[in-house]
């Protein structure tokens, strides 16, 4: 469990400094990890801060960043 804790706590680190594609990454494989060891709270926490990557990802496309 604490590999997975680690993987959604530097998705979000890397989400804050902007590094979106590396959060996304991460995020997911702490899904991975955290399912894989029947964890139901860390995946439903971690889907939101997916959600909240593809929101900025969309911000940034949108407002003419990369």
């Amino acid at each position: 469990m604490v590999r997975a804790d680690a993987k959604a706590a530097r998705g979000i680190a890397k989400r804050n400094l902007g590094r979106l594609d590396e959060a996304e990454d991460d995020l997911r494989g702490a899904i991975r990890f955290a399912e894989e060891l029947g964890d139901r709270q860390l995946p439903a926490w971690t889907w939101r801060n997916l959600a909240r990557i593809a929101a900025l990802t969309e911000l940034r496309s949108s407002s003419g960043g990369e």
